[in-house]
């Protein structure tokens, strides 16, 4: 009777083992993915570089230019009317894929750009916060 005591006692520890290994490693996995899921919520606190340089390349296709190069050169936050808002400013290095003329009776001396050529351009882009994070407003980046 005494063998089956130790032995009973020897395969309740391993379990103990067992489980406490398992519990360690949920541990360890619920520690990783908080680490991994914190560092991500710093996208909620501002737009990104990111998509600031989407929301030019989108305005960019109904104005007859490609971005070759976006850079953030600064960003603002503000509150107004109790609503979030952010302002990237940024410069940017534009193609034109289209002929660009300048419209009769605009200010400023005549403009024109051929297809092909490249200019460098600043500007800024303004975001709202909505329930469901950043939205694009407003991007403005006058090519005169």
């Amino acid at each position: 009777m005494a063998v089956f005591g130790w032995t009973s006692l020897t395969i309740r520890l391993k379990q103990i083992r067992v489980l406490q290994e398992s519990i360690i490693k949920k541990i360890l996995l619920f520690c990783i993915g908080a680490v991994i899921l914190c560092s991500g919520c710093g996208s909620l606190d501002r737009p990104s570089e990111q998509m600031a340089s989407a929301s030019l390349t989108r305005y960019g296709v109904g104005e007859g230019f490609t971005v070759l190069e976006f850079k953030k050169t600064n960003g603002q936050r503000s509150v107004i009317n109790g609503v979030e808002h952010y302002e990237i400013m940024f410069a940017a290095k534009i193609k034109f894929v289209v002929d660009l003329m300048k419209i009769p009776g605009w200010p400023s001396s005549g403009y024109y750009w051929r297809a092909g050529e490249t200019r460098q351009i600043t500007g800024h882009c303004m975001y709202d916060m909505t329930d469901n994070g950043w939205r694009q407003i407003e991007v403005n980046c006058p090519l005169i």
